[in-house]
């Protein structure tokens, strides 16, 4: 499935910005979109505002697995948490 019709798919479930972009961010990690800048090329191409996606990046990357979906590692790529 491309990720245009994941974000048509979201949208028509109701899910809000936030959590179309939480969504789109952790799928393109999962098939190796991991640089900061391709992850944010990648998901404001679909629409969203670069800034928004940042944030949302930003604010969902930590160590703690059980209070984040990702972590930013120290060569500079994001990973999800196993």
């Amino acid at each position: 499935m491309s990720l245009e019709t994941l974000r048509d798919l979201l949208a028509a479930d109701g899910c809000n910005k936030a959590e179309q972009v939480i969504t789109l961010i952790t799928v393109c990690i999962e098939n190796g979109i991991t640089a900061g800048p391709e992850i944010l090329s990648t998901v404001s191409g679909l629409g969203f505002n670069e800034k928004y996606v940042g944030i949302q990046l930003r604010k969902n990357a930590g160590r703690n697995p059980e209070r984040y979906l990702w972590v930013r590692t120290a060569e500079g790529p994001y990973q999800l948490h196993n």
